[in-house]
């Protein structure tokens, strides 16, 4: 039974996963043109040359341009100090989904 409950949890989880693989939700409030910075919600994140941008049709964006208005989800990624936020991964989200 300890067994099938931990199968279960652990499978859930993936789920879970798999319909999310981002930490935060918002929307690009400036044009984003492959800049240092990005913002998001009228808060701005550091971005760099390693940070991956997916399309919503599962491919990488070569081109790092993001609209204004485009929703998002994104992972952040903070320094020792806790002070500077950078972006590590961005998801365009489709506004009808």
């Amino acid at each position: 039974m300890k067994l099938l409950f931990s199968t279960f949890v652990l499978l859930m989880s993936a789920v879970v996963y798999a319909m999310a693989p981002f930490q935060q939700t918002g929307s690009v409030t400036d044009h984003f043109n492959d800049s240092s910075t990005i913002e998001i919600n009228g808060q701005t994140f550091l971005v760099n040359n390693e940070t991956t941008i997916h399309h919503y049709e599962n491919g990488i964006l070569t081109e790092k341009v993001i609209p204004e208005g485009t929703s998002i989800g994104y992972e952040i990624n903070t320094d020792a100090d806790g002070i500077l936020k950078t972006i590590s991964t961005i998801w365009l989200i489709r506004n009808d989904e």
